[in-house]
């Protein structure tokens, strides 16, 4: 059982503008540094990576991180970026993250959006919110009822997984400024 408080609170916060084969976004890094401002301010312990800290290596050795978490904790994992697609040999599509250093083709540089999901089960906070502001980051979501009704300590009780993305599953997101000069999936945070 948990409590219905948090012990404490952990956010990783990634942002990618520069690419090596990817076009550069205009957004990505100034909506992390935005967000991990914000979470900052709750009194979030916020790890940051940008640019080319953002490496693949990066990314997945500070995911892993997190599993030093204790059950009572939250963690939100932020990727601002590129998204990318690869279709499976049944003709599905795979979302995947671009992290710096990303080639066009080189898939396996990036990060499958299935894969970072699924390594919440190793991280034992409570609860565990992805924000995906990538292309395809619908792919992310998976498909499923919703939770019956429940009591606000009720849901505090509980251990929770949730994915936010800028999209649905196999559409661009637009890179262009929104609100605040952000990306529109940021700015409207």
């Amino acid at each position: 059982m948990y409590a219905p408080l948090y012990k404490a609170s952990y956010a990783l916060v990634i942002g990618v503008d520069q690419y090596t084969d990817l076009p550069p976004l205009q957004t990505a890094v100034h909506d992390a540094e935005a967000v991990a401002d914000q979470l900052g301010g709750m009194g979030f312990d916020v790890q940051m990576l940008l640019n080319d800290e953002a490496s693949r290596d990066a990314i997945l050795e500070n995911v892993d991180r997190l599993t030093n978490t204790e059950p009572d904790d939250r963690v939100i994992i932020y990727f601002a970026g590129h998204g990318i697609t690869r279709s499976t040999t049944t003709g599905h599509s795979v979302g995947m993250l671009a992290p710096y250093g990303q080639r066009r083709s080189a898939y396996h540089q990036a990060i499958q959006m299935k894969t970072l999901i699924e390594h919440s089960q190793f991280i034992p906070a409570k609860h565990i919110l992805f924000l995906l502001d990538a292309c395809f980051s619908g792919l992310a979501l998976t498909r499923g009822g919703g939770a019956p009704n429940r009591v606000i300590a009720d849901l505090l009780t509980r251990r929770a997984v949730q994915v936010i993305a800028a999209g649905q599953a196999e559409q661009e997101v637009s890179d262009l400024w929104g609100p605040g000069s952000h990306s529109i999936f940021t700015g409207l945070m």
